[in-house]
C-alpha cells in the first residue's frame, strides 16, 4: 500500500514549449497513465508529477517530498478526474 500523499495538490495549466519542454527549458516525459489519464514529470524533479485527463480542462499536480512517490501515486490509478 502506498503511504498517503501530501496534501498539497494544485490543479492548473501547465505551459510546454513545441519542443515538449516546461516554461523552466528542461525536457519533461509524458506517459500513458491510469483510466486514460497522461502523466507528465520531469527526472530532475522526482518531487512533482502531472495528471491530466480527458475532457478536464486542467491537471493536477501532485508533490511529495520523497522523490519517486508521486509518480507512484501518478500510476497507481488512484488519481481520479471528479465529475
Amino acid at each position: 500500500a502506498l503511504p498517503e500523499p501530501s496534501r498539497v495538490i494544485h490543479s492548473h495549466r501547465h505551459e510546454t514549449n513545441k519542443a515538449g519542454q516546461d516554461v523552466s527549458g528542461t525536457k519533461s516525459i509524458s506517459e500513458k497513465g491510469p483510466n486514460g489519464s497522461v502523466v507528465n514529470y520531469n527526472p530532475s524533479r522526482p518531487t512533482n508529477v502531472y495528471v491530466a485527463f480527458p475532457k478536464v480542462n486542467v491537471q493536477v499536480e501532485l508533490f511529495d517530498p520523497n522523490p519517486g512517490m508521486a509518480l507512484q501515486w501518478a500510476k497507481s490509478g488512484k488519481i481520479q478526474p471528479v465529475a
